[in-house]
């Protein structure tokens, strides 16, 4: 899980993760579920390649399917 975390806080426009969840799903495949924080200014075109980074990244931890659900930072607070 930590090296989860590192490859998401080292992605560009990451803030935070949580609720992170990762399974196999085949002998040769595993998934992740998780909650990433944004930055509020973000646009939604960000978010998308925000998200297409990291999942990037995950491929190189051996998950190859990931859900990623976007919160939004506001004023320090998480939504």
């Amino acid at each position: 899980m930590e090296k989860v975390k590192e490859a998401a806080l080292k992605t560009v426009g990451i803030t935070g993760i949580h609720h992170i969840h990762v399974w196999a799903i085949s002998t040769t495949q595993n998934a992740l579920t998780a909650h990433i924080i944004i930055e509020e200014h973000t646009s939604l075109e960000e978010a998308q390649k925000i998200k297409g980074n990291l999942k990037h990244e995950l491929e190189h931890q051996n998950i190859q399917h990931a859900t990623l659900e976007i919160e939004i930072k506001i004023n320090n607070h998480k939504c």
